[in-house]
């Protein structure tokens, strides 16, 4: 079952009240920061998605979804047992005239199946409806930039003394924003540090990693 939308919101109005207060935030803003949390997301643990292609015996070349991050690995022939991948000299990623595309170094033959292993981008449709509290709290991190901007804004440099104080009320906001980043990282077993910093996780770490988390520094994959 995947996430759904109007969940999301709905602990979005949990985590911060305010939200239910139309002249505050309209639903463009709920929209907004859903998928910008999305694609934060998909930089941080993109999907795991497989493109199939089938040769004819005359093609080197095949155009990659329009989700690509980055690709994996390369499966040729496809489905054996255990899998065969393609060392990186005999393929290589091309941009097209329009999207990325695979080119092969070798011809495959007419019916040959491939398959290209990549990291692709998350769409609300495909994640799993347990990571819809992820995905609000770091929506809300979104929110609280948002509201710290506006807060910042109203301040004058004419009048020493607001009616309101907004500079506390941004420096409140980001606060905030520091504690849902926190949260977003802790349901995934992220550093909060670097995910604030836009940094992907280390390719190693100290102790035992799972083989399939060693490789997800950006420059690492070839």
């Amino acid at each position: 079952m995947s996430i759904n939308e109007g969940r999301v919101n709905a602990i979005i109005e949990v985590l911060i009240p305010a939200v239910g207060d139309t002249s505050m935030f309209g639903q463009d803003v709920l929209e907004h920061s859903l998928q910008t949390a999305l694609l934060w997301h998909s930089q941080f643990l993109p999907r795991r998605a497989v493109m199939m292609g089938t040769g004819d015996g005359s093609t080197t070349h095949w155009d990659l979804p329009d989700d690509l991050i980055y690709v994996r690995k390369v499966e040729s022939p496809y489905g054996e047992a255990p899998p065969v991948y393609l060392p990186g000299t005999e393929w290589q990623m091309h941009q097209g005239s329009v999207n990325f595309e695979i080119i092969l170094a070798d011809t495959l033959g007419s019916g040959d199946v491939f398959a290209v292993h990549y990291a692709g981008e998350w769409t609300i449709d495909l994640l799993k409806s347990k990571e819809d509290k992820a995905m609000a709290h770091l929506a809300c991190a979104f929110i609280c930039t948002r509201e710290a901007t506006r807060m910042a804004h109203s301040v004058s440099p004419i009048i020493e003394a607001e009616v309101v104080n907004y500079r506390d009320l941004s420096r409140s906001w980001l606060n905030l924003y520091g504690h849902f980043v926190g949260l977003y990282a802790q349901f995934y077993g992220l550093s909060a540090a670097r995910v604030k910093a836009g940094a992907p996780p280390y390719a190693f770490a100290v102790g035992a990693a799972p083989l399939h988390q060693r490789y997800r520094r950006f420059w690492w994959v070839t």
